[in-house]
């Protein structure tokens, strides 16, 4: 008895091994992608601080620490969150000083980091540590009512 055929619309239904790493070579799961640059802007981020921490030394001597780094899934643009921490006259100044070093600090970490492209740094300036120390600051100097002054607490 001679094997049966599959009909071309079967072999459509289940595809083969064959088929099924074709597919996976074209259309890359994007989860791993998603992984990939999350990796990557964490390995962005320790590098640039560590560097702007040793190297660059800035005027009134804040201390400049890198939040966040965000790079575009092509991997040739970056944008770099900074913040201070200390008396901070001008967040502009910074910035400006960060962008005067912005060639040695991507040669830098074209040293360290190895990826296909060396992302060309933008620099923002993140002021969510002013932001958070401000609200505590209000909430501390809110005054609570006093517990035993309740009506509410008490039992009838």
């Amino acid at each position: 008895m001679l094997p049966s055929r599959k009909s071309p619309a079967a072999a459509l239904e289940r595809p083969s091994v064959l088929a099924k790493f074709v597919m996976a070579a074209c259309y890359p799961f994007i989860p791993l992608m998603k992984h990939r640059l999350q990796r990557a802007n964490e390995l962005i981020r320790r590098e640039l601080g560590a560097i702007i921490q040793r190297e660059i030394i800035f005027d009134d001597s804040p201390l400049v620490t890198v939040h966040q780094a965000s790079v575009t899934p092509d991997l040739r643009t970056a944008h770099i969150y900074v913040g201070a921490v200390g008396p901070v006259v001008c967040p502009s100044s910074i910035i400006a000083q960060l962008e005067e070093h912005r060639t040695f600090l991507q040669a830098e970490m074209s040293k360290r980091v190895i990826l296909k492209y060396t992302p060309r740094l933008y620099f923002h300036f993140d002021e969510s540590i002013q932001r958070g120390t401000r609200v505590i600051g209000i909430l501390e100097s809110l005054e609570l009512p006093d517990s035993s002054d309740d009506p509410s607490s008490r039992d009838s």
